[in-house]
């Protein structure tokens, strides 16, 4: 009896020692300690992307101006126009300002002095308040670019010239000046080219940079690649190449267009968006183009004004 009573203690000591033992060295898992593979402080789990939040979204409108170029981006309460049509357009911008409820634009950008593009800023800047101007160049030498230069300095704003990859926050959204890359003889060529970025979706806005521009992003590295592509100069044919569009891989494109003298959009262009795949859009056609990104896709709907 005594003898089994030995033994018993012996067990119950070695029992103690394996479990003191396991403490000491991995530690008791219990339901507050146990290997949490969730943990984001453990390197084997790297953090999720950011997305953006729910709720949120990024809206484009391209804005039917006739035969220029105005687009109006908001994303997360913040809002930006690049360029704003002819003079004789800036009604319909000034309008459409007031029926968003858009009292307020964090960033201009005219992306050339030419008068499709530049000629109704100065009436659209008068009608909200402007948190940064952006061009191309601050001597345009056109008596609109001059006009827009005076409001400018009525307004107390300077001339922002931004270099090639400089950025801008635009809510969630990042806006990235992608070009132009070097200085050409052909003004269309020094052009602002813009890229935002929204999740995994992106808009490429290549205002009127022509052939020698889109050679000299490719040349460059440029990050081009975009899920929706604003057509150069309204579908000039000396613009959009093969070559290019390759790199762009579209899978809509935007041609902003009005009536005109020039052809445009040249057939050409139109063939060369269709063997690259890319779904047309035309603001002649479809009047206002409005795209909206969740940061994974981009829809659109259209609003064609009557008459």
């Amino acid at each position: 009896m005594r003898q089994a009573k030995t033994w018993i203690g012996l067990l119950i000591a070695a029992l103690l020692v394996l479990v003191l033992a396991n403490v000491a060295v991995g530690g008791f898992k219990g339901p507050d300690n146990a290997a949490n593979t969730a943990n984001p402080a453990n390197p084997a789990t790297p953090a999720p992307a950011p997305q953006p939040a729910a709720g949120e979204g990024l809206a484009v409108r391209f804005v039917d101006v006739g035969q220029g170029d105005c687009a109006l981006i908001s994303c997360g309460g913040q809002n930006m126009l690049i360029d704003g049509g002819p003079a004789d357009a800036s009604g319909t911008v000034c309008q459409l300002l007031q029926s968003e409820g858009i009292d307020t634009l964090d960033y201009v950008v005219v992306t050339h002095p030419d008068a499709d593009h530049s000629g109704g800023v100065a009436a659209e800047i008068g009608v909200v308040q402007v948190g940064a101007f952006f061009s191309s160049t601050t001597e345009g030498g056109r008596y609109t670019f001059d006009n827009l230069k005076r409001r400018l300095a009525d307004r107390g704003l300077g001339i922002n010239v931004p270099q090639v990859g400089d950025t801008l926050t635009l809510g969630q959204a990042t806006v990235t000046f992608v070009g132009p890359v070097g200085a050409f003889e052909e003004e269309n060529n020094n052009s602002l080219v813009l890229r935002i970025d929204y999740g995994a979706t992106s808009f490429l806005f290549m205002a009127d940079a022509e052939y020698a521009a889109e050679m000299a992003l490719i040349d460059a590295g440029a990050n081009v690649r975009a899920t929706v592509l604003k057509v150069s100069h309204h579908g000039s044919a000396g613009a959009t190449t093969r070559a290019f569009l390759q790199e762009v891989l579209p899978d809509y494109a935007v041609i902003s267009v009005g009536q005109n003298d020039f052809g445009h959009p040249k057939p050409s262009v139109l063939e060369r968006l269709d063997w690259i795949g890319a779904r047309v859009l035309r603001t002649d056609e479809s009047g206002t183009i409005r795209a909206q990104s969740d940061g994974t896709t981009v829809t659109f709907t259209t609003e064609k004004t009557a008459g």
